[in-house]
């Protein structure tokens, strides 16, 4: 199976995802990765998969002690509510993810006057 490590949650977090569920990965190495690494999963080991809510996956990011960044926790309040509705809706695909992570960066700069 196939995963793909598509958004850095934090510093020293990150979320994939393969064809059944949302996949949290932390460092391999105990300190973070650079900021400006590429998401490969060289860098990056499981430690949580989630196939159903993302209600769920936050509890596992949170019960982790995972920070997340601004602009990753108004991404994944952006998510549907399970991953069966997140992959349907095509946010499986880098281009999906990426136009998410977009619009959430401008939603950001809207609200802080920008």
């Amino acid at each position: 199976m196939v995963d793909r490590i598509f958004l850095r949650l934090g510093p020293k977090a990150a979320l994939g995802a393969d064809v059944l569920q949302w996949i949290v990965y932390v460092p391999r190495r105990d300190e973070p990765v650079p900021p400006d690494a590429t998401l490969t999963s060289r860098d990056w080991r499981p430690i949580a998969y989630v196939a159903s809510g993302k209600n769920i996956l936050m509890r596992c990011i949170r019960e982790n002690g995972l920070a997340l960044m601004d602009t990753t926790r108004l991404e994944l309040e952006s998510y549907p509510n399970s991953f069966d509705e997140w992959r349907a809706n095509g946010c499986a695909s880098p281009r999906a993810a990426n136009a998410n992570l977009d619009e959430t960066e401008a939603r950001l700069r809207r609200a802080a006057g920008g």
